[in-house]
């Protein structure tokens, strides 16, 4: 395969993780509540305690939950417009960026969903987004990194 083939399925396979992003991201906004999985870790009865008790906290919890959305969902359309600019152009500024902003959103993102969701969902498809993201940099890294 040339290294031009490779960049053409690494770019697709960027594509696709954004769109995972932007998924996520309006699910919890439009959703903007605690999901099961974080009801599980927290415990029901602790969750049952908090929402009988101290409704301010619950809230707080909703808007956090859709402010994570709306994260997700910047990020996922952010990652979309410089794929589609910049980086489908193989230009290294947009290469670099998306390494180093998904490095530092995506790495950290899978050691949370482990804590709190386990090997449970959502732990198979953020993994799956974290595999394919590497694949999707590996990829395209070396006509990206060669082009000025």
């Amino acid at each position: 395969m040339t290294d031009s083939q490779l960049f053409k399925i690494g770019s697709s396979i960027l594509l696709i993780v954004n769109v995972v992003l932007i998924l996520f991201g309006c699910i919890y906004a439009i959703r903007a509540e605690l999901m099961p999985y974080h009801i599980e870790f927290i415990g029901a009865s602790t969750y049952d305690t908090i929402a009988n008790n101290y409704p301010n906290v619950l809230i707080l919890s909703q808007l956090m939950i859709m402010l994570v959305g709306f994260l997700f969902l910047s990020i996922g359309t952010v990652y979309t417009f410089i794929w589609y600019y910049s980086f489908r152009k193989g230009e290294k500024w947009a290469w670099l960026a998306i390494l180093v902003s998904g490095a530092l959103i995506l790495i950290p993102l899978m050691y949370v969903i482990l804590i709190v969701a386990g090997f449970g969902f959502p732990f198979p498809v953020g993994c799956v987004s974290l595999i394919l993201w590497v694949v999707a940099m590996a990829f395209t890294a070396k006509e990206a990194l060669g082009t000025e």
